[in-house]
């Protein structure tokens, strides 16, 4: 389900249809998720593809300043939401397969350095 908000010069649509019900921060990470890990389809071309791929970090830091200003919930808050909801999305989204990679590879580093941070601890 997507919203479309009239009286902007250009069109603004929400898309709310991955949002789920609880921790809001679940819901960031899965945006974060989203945003930095979509594999575009090569139709777009190289240089749609190139512009977006470009712009993800810049797109999730710009929506995360505002969010924060507006609900106070920060990236510091949303960052321990990034290892389950990647995990969830390897199972309930239809991703490609090169997606999927990208997201076990998220999974992996955070895995390693909660690892070496409970090392850290127990010293």
């Amino acid at each position: 389900m997507g919203i479309r908000i009239p009286g902007h010069d250009e069109g603004l649509l929400i898309d709310w249809m991955n949002a789920s019900t609880g921790n809001p921060e679940a819901d960031l990470a899965e945006y974060i998720l989203m945003v930095r890990y979509a594999v575009l389809p090569s139709h777009l071309g190289e240089r749609i593809i190139g512009r977006f791929h470009s712009i993800r970090e810049t797109m999730i830091d710009a929506f995360m300043v505002e969010y924060t200003r507006l609900s106070g919930v920060t990236a510091e808050e949303v960052d321990p939401w990034l290892l389950p909801m990647a995990a969830r999305k390897l199972t309930a989204d239809a991703i490609p397969d090169e997606e999927k990679g990208l997201l076990l590879h998220e999974i992996r580093v955070r895995l390693k350095a909660s690892k070496r941070n409970e090392e850290c601890v127990l010293e």
